[in-house]
């Protein structure tokens, strides 16, 4: 008996939590007919706080020319993979222009922690493109692959001073199946130690900074 109680108790309990919460749905919506929801990106978001508190967040140069100094007028993968297929540009070319933007910034950035010069991979793209051959989704697709994840041939540090120098000899899943699209991978790009941290900052590679907000 006391175990049938407590059930209809706890029942009708649940009830009066359902009607509590949908009556405040219903009064906030009669109070703000209009509210509606907006999606804002961080970038955004912060601007627009900020704006509110009169400060102002004014773009680096850094990232405004730089970004303008690209010739190939290419803005998203799809764009060079697309140009790789139509052999408006070769995978090779990309490769070295990334590698080259890449030593003029990181500098200053310290974005990148490793690099692989080795052209085999966009060679090999060229040559299916040449042969008339179907071109992967992501063909010529230079790729920056976090240090946190392996890619083979390349060192994964995880931000540690303790495997600084230890190369990977398999792809992490991920890295495998961008490869496998026809992404070349490039560099591999800073992290936090292990991943721990909120900002890319480690004692084995210092602190990477925001080209928007170089500080």
């Amino acid at each position: 008996m006391t175990k049938i109680v407590y059930k209809y108790n706890i029942s009708r309990l649940n009830r009066k939590r359902r009607r509590h919460s949908n009556f405040r749905a219903s009064a906030y919506r009669s109070r703000c007919p209009n509210e509606r929801r907006w999606h804002l990106s961080r970038r955004d978001a912060i601007a627009t706080l900020g704006a509110a508190a009169g400060l102002t967040f004014p773009r680096s140069n850094l990232a405004t020319s730089e970004r303008a100094d690209d010739s190939t007028g290419l803005q998203t993968a799809c764009d060079i993979a697309d140009a790789v297929r139509h052999c408006k540009v070769s995978a090779v070319e990309l490769l070295d222009r990334s590698l080259a933007r890449i030593e003029v910034t990181n500098g200053r950035l310290n974005a990148f922690v490793y690099l692989d010069p080795d052209g085999t991979a966009a060679r090999r793209i060229d040559e299916q493109v040449r042969r008339g051959a179907d071109a992967d989704l992501l063909a010529g697709v230079p790729l920056g692959v976090k240090d946190l994840d392996d890619c083979a041939g390349l060192p994964t540090s995880q931000g540690s001073l303790f495997d600084k120098n230890s190369p990977a000899t398999a792809d992490f899943p991920s890295s495998a199946e961008a490869r496998a699209a026809g992404a070349v991978p490039v560099s591999k790009t800073a992290a936090p130690e292990f991943g721990t941290h909120s900002i890319t900052w480690s004692l084995a590679w210092g602190t990477t900074r925001n080209p928007w907000a170089r500080r």
